[in-house]
């Protein structure tokens, strides 16, 4: 890698993506582009999620805080708690750029945006 030169980061972030169905010596799906992806990057394979549904453990992922630390509750819909930086803020503060890619659905991000007006909906 040339000095000054950052690498490309990428969280694929998938809401239920269960083992048995996508990775592993049980899957049911042929997945070849995860596959890749696993191989070629780096992969957990012991990972203990922070909360019983995504909002909430999303919000810890980006923050490293406990959920109730780490999100706000507001009209049935959550927000990452702006109190606190998160990830996204870090790359953003040492010169990368941040996109993603969400649902229609997810109203984790929406009030104050934690990524650049790069949001892409599908």
């Amino acid at each position: 890698m040339n000095i000054g030169l950052k690498p490309n980061i990428l969280f694929f972030l998938i809401d239920g993506l269960r083992e048995d169905k996508c990775h592993g010596n049980k899957k049911t799906s042929v997945t070849p582009h995860i596959n890749s992806l696993i191989q070629n990057g780096v992969y957990f394979n012991q990972t203990i999620y922070s909360a019983p549904i995504t909002p909430p453990a999303l919000s810890s992922l980006f923050t490293g805080l406990y959920p109730s630390e780490a999100i706000i509750l507001n009209n049935e819909i959550f927000t990452i708690n702006q109190a606190h930086k998160n990830y996204v803020q870090h790359l953003k503060e040492i010169g990368y750029t941040t996109h993603a890619f969400l649902p229609e659905a997810t109203y984790l991000f929406e009030q104050g945006r934690i990524f650049q007006e790069n949001v892409y909906k599908y």
